[in-house]
């Protein structure tokens, strides 16, 4: 009985032993293809990894319209409306009436630019003085809009005045932090292209690169046409002449007597002839027309009926003499 129990313990041993080695190897058996799958990928895949990274960040990153938030790439988040000042643009019409539009056009001008300002545009009418007119786009710092708006119309008669003012500040905000976004994208794409190692991942970085260029290109161009409007102000100035008003015409007095009645009657007379030379001049192609034919069977009548008189007494004649002899 001893020399089976040990036996058996050592057969069990045995056993134990053999099932550990086995769970071992089926271990490292399932370890070794994630090991080399991690090592085998090569510089070609690498940036294109790289590449497709950088479209998920660039599609991550806020769009239009979107809320202001942190940049992709450790950019910094940006300012949100209640940390910076606002972003207003300031735009006003106005209307005046003035006697000499080049004049006043001329001062208005120097007006402008002796605010630090510029002239947008200059359209003028002042050679017919009646209908003479001007239209100028002034362009004024924000920060003297109003002034430079009430001396303008003190230039003559005031017509009409309008103006609005449009926030901007989130527009502005939503534009700063695109542009940062797409600037990081920029850079990495850069980046890329240092490591791009065939002619394939090449060409695909340019075209990104260059992608993303125009983009950045065209939000820049966007903020600077903002940034104008904010810093300038626009008014639009019309100027126009003083438009005579003419009389309105009093009541007509019944003219009587014998002048009053030789007017009436000439004026009869004078229209009457008018009446009746309308009527002949519509009534003679018609007149015309008849009058051809009729006198073209009047004349051949008339000529039918000359040769047959003619011949009549020298009928009369013959006779006479036969009953003479």
């Amino acid at each position: 009985m001893t020399k089976h129990r040990a036996l058996g313990l050592i057969t069990l041993c045995l056993a134990l032993a053999l099932g550990a080695a086995a769970c071992s190897a089926k271990d490292s058996a399932s370890e070794a293809p994630a090991a080399g799958a991690w090592q085998g990928g090569g510089a070609d895949s690498k940036a294109g990894n790289d590449l497709d990274s950088a479209a998920r960040d660039e599609a991550a990153a806020p769009r239009e319209g979107g809320t202001a938030g942190s940049a992709p790439g450790g950019t910094a988040n940006a300012p949100q409306a209640g940390e910076t000042d606002r972003a207003i643009i300031y735009t006003g019409t106005l209307t005046v009436e003035v006697p000499d539009v080049a004049g006043a056009a001329d001062k208005a001008v120097a007006l402008v630019t002796g605010a630090q300002g510029y002239v947008g545009a200059d359209k003028r009418s002042v050679y017919s003085s009646p209908d003479a007119h001007a239209q100028l786009v002034l362009r004024v710092p924000a920060a003297s809009f109003a002034t430079t708006l009430d001396t303008l119309a003190k230039l003559g008669k005031e017509l009409d005045r309008s103006s609005q003012a449009s926030d901007v500040t989130e527009a502005v905000i939503d534009l700063d932090t695109r542009i940062a976004s797409q600037q990081a994208s920029l850079n990495r794409t850069r980046a890329l292209m240092a490591k791009a190692n065939t002619i394939g991942e090449i060409v695909s970085v340019e075209s990104e690169l260059t992608k993303r260029e125009t983009e950045l290109a065209t939000l820049q161009a966007r903020k600077r046409d903002m940034a104008n409007k904010v810093s300038y102000s626009t008014i639009t100035l019309m100027l126009q002449t003083a438009r005579k008003v003419e009389p309105a015409p009093g009541p007509e007095k019944d003219e009587t007597g014998f002048l009053a009645g030789l007017k009436a009657g000439w004026h009869a007379f004078v229209t009457a002839v008018q009446v009746a030379l309308t009527i002949l001049g519509a009534l003679l192609p018609f007149l015309i027309a008849v009058a051809i034919p009729v006198g073209l069977y009047l004349w051949l009548r008339r000529r039918r009926a000359v040769p047959a008189s003619a011949a009549k007494p020298v009928q009369q004649g013959g006779e006479l003499d036969g009953e003479g002899r």
